[in-house]
């Protein structure tokens, strides 16, 4: 038999054979490898899988892993192996291919080997002129063919680096961690040289020495040309940064600056968060002082050009007083709770000020040679005198001349160039002043203090003593009665009868010294003056006096005095009419307070209803003081008795009189507890017209629907007691918080929405039967009360200064837990500054201040439970049957399908993946059907995500020349963290490490502890702190030892 025909029938047996054999694909059951049918899938625990790591699942079937082999570790095929190597078929190891050599598993070409492309050498660097491997700039070659960077030291000039040849090419390429590689503008080589601005050289220790400067900011006028610029501060709240053009020491967030020292000026306040915020409205209807209020952040803030009082917990103005020229109207600088400046912030500044740049600082300001003038209507930018001015915005009685704002003639310039001053000065002499007066200078006192004014020296006006007299009350020159003069203010009760002189005018007569006017008689009661009036005249004293005035044919002298049926009024020029008297003529107006002329009589006064004269005088008239029920005796001859319309007005429209007291009606009313006032039984008609709603109980109203007949009924939402005598609230309790359109309507038809309004307030409403707070609007309060979000104002976003914060420490106080609040930014990273909030799942209680769970009291009793909000929800991992929270039973799993729904695993060693599929986590390396912990120390890096070191160790990265994590440049390897050098820049003590804290902005070592110098994994110079305890330790032994070993061997 031919060859042919064995190879026919073995074919076909062949075939017999795998049509008998069963196949299974990926995830499908399996007895051995044969079964599983596609590339790279392996039988493994009796299913078909990929065979990890060197495949991976993604959906259906298995990708190769590319490029995640290194040089020595087991592969399957060449594409697992990194570039420039291959995977070898005895060993199944991944290998260097020929001219190339492993460095920590990467497979390169050495320095000055022959090359094509850069991703060949292991300095990435291929010189394609030469074809040859080699190092970069500032890079010197290794005995083991690898490159590293040379590390230029610190030097004062060109000259000494050219001599040692020891330039540099970037600033990594100093050795000192400061140092800044630059040129000295004559050269074009560059050398290691300390920053310009704030450090000083020490070349013998190739140290950068950083200022650390003991001023603060804002500086006073005499400070302010300080050219030292800072890098760190003395005082350890102050931070050095940069405001306007100036690198300076100022207080932090939360300090201010108080005699050169930083000092804590916060007020503790928590803010709720945004979620909070978003789920109950904090800010519907801001209106509370009007435009004092904006919406910020969803919460009802200070507007601009207002700030937070935390006395009233309400806005007020800001307001702005002159300080000196170098702060004009106070600062408006604020120091981040990053330590970088906030300014210029307008809204500190009211308009018409503005925020601008003033030396090492922004204030408010008005502009440059400008100040702020204010009059009674507004406040206007004006400029200062005697500066350059571009308009003629000048100060009040200055002129626009010459481009600058000069004081009118005669005024003198003084509150620093603010104003201009003209007064008038009480001194009747003329003989010290000056003679060279202008004549624009002797107007201006002219109209400032009358045509009798003056000029007598810069700002200063005198009345002429020969023709006038200064009045301090009116502060004018007053004209000499009966003395000649051109212009002239007359004297009160003088007249100008010609153009030149004042004379009094007919009523009065003139003062012995010519300066004033008398009346020719005073006002006295009846019979009461003594002196004869010779010249007076009856219509003298009409014109100075009025009232009831006595006829002067029936007095014995000439005065000016009141009829015998009145008396003289508390001014002195009023006669009044006494009451209960008949008087001499009719009467249109009775003067007494509370009086009124007679409806029979028009010659009598009387007390208007509810008032009596308080004594036999008649003089007044007082509201009489009584109760209902009481007798009312009114014993004073003349007087009308107690009557009805007194009741009435003293009790209300339902009182009555009753032999002399005022009582009310037993059917239809009844006395209030104080016996004030008669009030109507609720529901009752009272057979009268009208009724006011005074004379209803609290809480009840006149019923307008009812015209003919007056009946007090109870307000909507109050009931009324048994006996109809007082509103009262319903019988509903308040249950809590909840969502209005969430539950039904209330079923009962005694309740009502009115019910819970009027017992707990607007924001409450009924459902099932009980009262329950709008949960969007309001929250509960202790006293049982719905309280509106929005009744609270927050301080505005330009004075968050004041209420920041920088641990969860700052935020306690005696009725805050510090479980509950933290120290953070509220709305999102680039807040500008950190403040108290509320921790996830708890509100804020505007009125307490506190941060408050509203989700069901048991919450903490529910096994694998937390509260979130106003819900009790599984923790996660656990999901809710049967009203009981269960572990999740769908967790992602190495390899195996998963989706969005899937939860992690307890330990997060695997996450789902875009394939659908789990893979390790970012920080795990896959070994094979399992994720092992990515080792920090002794794992390398470069196939893993290029985020792994940073994820282990903040500060961290892969260092690409060893394949392995190393700390950043800079820093240093601190147990399980990577900790800044001695005397970097910090902002938080974490950051200095172990044995470092970090004061003024910088790390130093902590007390007990040392400085070591070492090298970063970079090898730039730093130092670290230890424990200053590692010298040597002589012991009485070693003591004993020292004087042996000298004894015998020396």
């Amino acid at each position: 038999m031919s060859s042919f025909h064995y190879l026919f029938i073995f074919g076909n047996l062949l075939l017999i054979f795998i049509s008998l054999t069963k196949a299974a694909s990926l995830d499908e059951r399996c007895e051995s490898n044969p079964e599983c049918i596609g590339t790279g899938l392996i039988c493994h625990s009796n299913l078909c899988q990929c065979e990890a790591p060197w495949y991976k699942p993604c959906n259906a079937v298995c990708d190769i892993q590319r490029q995640s082999v290194y040089e020595g570790d087991a592969c399957r095929v060449d594409d697992n192996c990194m570039s420039h190597a291959r995977c070898d078929n005895s060993s199944r190891r991944c290998v260097c291919r020929e001219t190339f050599s492993s460095f920590n598993g990467i497979c390169r070409k050495k320095y000055n080997e022959t090359c094509v492309g850069n991703d060949e050498c292991v300095s990435n660097i291929c010189d394609f002129s030469l074809r040859r491997c080699t190092c970069g700039d500032g890079s010197v070659p290794l005995n083991d063919g690898r490159c590293r960077r040379k590390l230029a030291r610190l030097y004062p000039n060109w000259e000494q680096a050219n001599e040692n040849k020891d330039f540099c090419y970037n600033n990594y390429s100093c050795l000192n961690l400061l140092a800044t590689c630059r040129n000295d503008g004559n050269h074009t080589e560059r050398f290691c040289q300390c920053p310009p601005n704030g450090y000083t050289s020490d070349f013998n220790n190739q140290k950068c020495i950083a200022n650390e400067i003991e001023r603060l900011s804002p500086m006073n006028e005499q400070t302010s040309t300080d050219s030292t610029t800072c890098v760190f501060c003395k005082d350890n709240n102050a931070v050095c940064t940069n405001v306007s053009t100036k690198d300076t020491c100022w207080c932090r967030a939360g300090y201010d600056k108080v005699e050169n020292e930083c000092k804590n000026i916060r007020y503790k306040f928590i803010f709720p968060t945004t979620t909070d915020s978003m789920q109950h409205s904090f800010s519907s209807g801001c209106s509370i002082n009007e435009s004092r209020v904006s919406v910020q952040d969803n919460l009802c803030s200070c507007a601009a050009y207002q700030e937070y009082d935390a006395a009233t917990r309400h806005c007020k103005n800001i307001e702005r007083q002159w300080i000196s020229e170098h702060f004009e109207y106070g600062i408006c600088t604020r120091i981040k709770s990053d330590e970088v400046a906030q300014g210029p912030i307008s809204e500190l500044c009211p308009p018409p000020l503005q925020c601008r740049a003033n030396g090492d600082k922004y204030v408010c300001s008005c502009g440059p040679n400008k100040f702020l003038q204010s009059n009674a209507s507004e406040a206007q930018c004006v400029y200062r005198l005697g500066k350059p001015a571009e308009n003629s915005y000048c100060p009040m009685n200055a002129d626009f001349i010459n481009g600058t704002c000069v004081c009118k003639a005669g005024y003198n310039q003084v509150n620093e160039d603010r104003r201009c001053e003209l007064v008038l000065e009480y001194q009747e002499t003329l003989a010290d002043c000056s003679t060279s007066g202008s004549i624009q200078a002797n107007n201006s006192c002219k109209i400032s203090f009358g045509g009798a004014a003056r000029y007598c020296r810069p700002g200063v006006c005198r009345c002429d003593p020969t023709i006038s007299f200064p009045d301090p009350g009116s502060a004018r020159c007053h004209g000499l009665l009966g003395v000649s003069q051109p212009e002239t203010i007359c004297p009160p009760g003088s007249k100008l009868p010609s153009a030149t002189t004042c004379e009094c005018s007919d009523e009065n007569r003139k003062s012995n010294d010519n300066r004033r006017c008398d009346p020719k008689s005073l006002l006295y009661n009846w019979n009461e003056g003594t002196v004869n009036q010779a010249d007076l005249r009856r219509e003298d004293c009409e014109k100075l006096y009025s009232g009831l005035l006595a006829d002067f044919n029936l007095a014995s002298i000439k005065v000016c005095q009141c009829e015998s049926t009145a008396f003289k009024g508390p001014s002195g020029k009023e006669c009044w009419p006494l009451l209960y008297t008949n008087l001499t003529r009719n009467v249109l107006l009775c003067y007494i307070p509370n009086s009124t002329p007679s409806l029979t009589n028009n010659r009598r006064c009387i007390c208007q209803s509810g008032s009596r004269p308080s004594n036999s005088m008649k003089k007044d008239c007082d509201r009489i003081r009584a109760r209902l029920e009481e007798p009312i005796v009114i014993d004073i001859p003349d007087v009308d008795p107690i009557s009805a319309n007194d009741c009435r007005e003293l009790f209300g429209g339902l009182s009555e009189l009753n032999n002399s007291r005022c009582v009310c009606p037993e059917i239809i009313s009844f006395a209030n507890n104080d016996r004030s006032r008669c009030h109507g039984f609720l529901n009752t008609p009272t057979g009268l017209p009208t009724l006011g709603d005074s004379d209803c109980p609290q809480h009840a109203s006149r019923n307008r629907n009812l015209v003919a007949v007056a009946i007090c009924q109870c307000n909507a939402g109050f009931v009324p007691s048994q006996d109809n005598r007082i509103c009262v609230t319903a019988d509903i309790p308040l249950v809590g918080t909840e969502e209005p359109l969430s539950a039904s309507n209330c079923t009962n038809t005694n309740f009502t929405t009115d019910n819970c309004i009027a017992k707990y307030g607007i924001d409450s409403f009924c459902a099932n039967n009980q009262c329950w707070c709008n949960r969007k609007l309001s929250f509960k309060t202790n006293d049982n009360r719905c309280e509106r979000f929005s009744r609270y104002i927050f301080p505005g976003l330009h004075e968050r200064h004041n209420v920041s914060c920088d641990v969860d420490a700052d935020c306690t106080r005696d009725n805050v837990d510090i479980n509950t609040v933290e120290c953070t930014r509220r709305t999102s990273a680039t807040d500008d500054y950190k403040v108290c909030v509320c921790k996830h799942g708890l509100f804020l209680n505007p009125l307490t201040q506190t941060c408050e769970s509203r989700c069901p009291s048991d919450c903490n009793n529910r096994a694998n439970s937390v509260c979130n909000g106003y819900d009790c929800v599984c923790k996660q991992g656990f999901i809710v049957e049967n009203n009981t929270c269960v572990p999740v039973k769908e967790q992602i799993q190495l390899y195996k399908p998963c989706n969005s729904s899937f939860v992690t695993t307890e330990n997060s060693s695997v996450q789902c993946t875009s394939c659908n599929r789990g893979e390790c986590a970012v920080s795990y390396r896959d070994t094979g059907f399992q994720c092992a912990k990515f080792n920090f120390d002794n794992d390398r890096c470069i196939t893993q995500h290029s985020d792994v070191c940073k994820l282990l160790i903040d500060n961290s990265e892969c260092f690409q020349d060893e394949n392995k994590c190393v700390c950043k440049s800079g820093y240093y390897r601190d147990e399980n963290l990577c900790a800044l050098s001695v005397d970097s820049r910090c902002t938080a003590t974490e950051q200095c490490g172990s044995n470092g804290i970090c004061s003024g902005q910088r790390c130093r070592c902590a007390d007990g502890k040392r400085t070591q110098d070492a090298t970063d994994a970079f090898g730039r110079s730093i130092q670290r702190c230890i424990n200053g305890v590692d010298q040597i330790r002589f012991s009485f032994i070693s003591v004993l030892l020292f004087i042996f070993v000298r004894i015998f061997f020396i």
